[in-house]
């Protein structure tokens, strides 16, 4: 909510409340012996829209949650137009939604540089530096090998959809194993990098979005537990990366979080081991020190001894 002072005249200062919020959900209510003036008073109203035969209520225009993957953005009411029975009615209106490929270039094209970016990473700690003659930090750890082999794995896969066998970019017509990741535009080069060959990506997009759709994000569950014979589920592209890196990043019991624990394990072992000879260190110079006291002390009283001694000769 927010409170504004008018100043209408030197002698006649007025309050005025206004929500900050939409639809009939942020309705101020106003209690007390205050003079409201009916005049400047408005009633909040949600939204409405009539689609496909269904009437829409929201309280806000901006309205990202009737069809998916759309927003619509509502700017005005309806020109008002002849119903031909003496009344008046809204008039039509007519929306053409149509793919945007350049989002969807530009997330793929993000996906691909952060895929190559890891797989840069991965291999930096593997190599060998000739001039130096030393080998990355984590060369021939096993788990940075899995994280290697598993997203390579992922991305040189068929796809092929039992539930949607329809979908031309993942077919399962001869017993093949399924379409791969190139025929959307996500091409595999040499040396396992990722690029998206945006030619072949619009070429997809005009054939069938849709199909795109699915062949990256699956089929949705149909109910909670995918044993039930009613989940109807395809894994895409996208689903299948979402599931692998959640296994491997996962906090607590994901795979790097695990080799995480086994090195701060051997972190606190090399320490403790460290602790433990410097206990033996500080004991050993602790035996040393009375040591070379005692002999600090026999020499002395030799020394004490010669002069006596030396004394008696004289």
């Amino acid at each position: 909510m927010r409170a504004d002072i008018l100043r209408v005249a030197d002698d006649d200062l007025r309050l005025v409340l206004t929500s900050t919020g939409t639809g009939t959900s942020n309705q101020l209510s106003v209690t007390g012996d205050l003079a409201l003036d009916p005049a400047l008073s408005q009633t909040a109203t949600n939204a409405s829209i009539n689609i496909f035969g269904q009437d829409v209520s929201r309280d806000t225009n901006v309205i990202d949650d009737l069809l998916a993957g759309i927003t619509l953005r509502l700017e005005g009411p309806s020109e008002m137009v002849d119903d031909g029975l003496g009344g008046q009615t809204a008039a039509p209106e007519t929306v053409t939604v149509a793919v945007d490929t350049e989002e969807v270039a530009g997330a793929l094209e993000e996906f691909t540089k952060a895929y190559n970016d890891v797989m840069s990473f991965i291999e930096s700690q593997f190599s060998y530096n000739e001039a130096t003659e030393t080998s990355g930090p984590l060369a021939g750890d096993f788990t940075l090998r899995r994280v290697q082999s598993q997203l390579r794995a992922i991305v040189s896969s068929g796809y092929s959809f039992e539930q949607s066998p329809g979908n031309p970019f993942a077919p399962t017509a001869g017993g093949s194993v399924g379409g791969s990741i190139s025929n959307i535009g996500i091409e595999l080069e040499a040396g396992g990098r990722l690029s998206v060959n945006r030619e072949k990506l619009d070429e997809a997009l005009a054939l069938d979005p849709r199909a795109v759709s699915e062949f990256l994000s699956g089929r949705d569950r149909l109910t909670a537990d995918p044993n039930d014979a009613n989940d109807f589920y395809d894994e895409g592209f996208a689903q299948r990366i979402t599931v692998e890196l959640d296994e491997l990043v996962r906090s607590g019991d994901g795979a790097l979080a695990e080799r995480d624990r086994a090195f701060a394990d051997r972190l606190r072992d090399f320490d403790d081991s460290i602790e433990r000879f410097e206990t033996r260190l500080a004991q050993r110079e602790e035996s040393l020190i009375l040591r070379f006291s005692e002999l600090e002390r026999i020499v002395a009283g030799l020394q004490s001894q010669q002069g006596f001694l030396t004394g008696i000769g004289q």
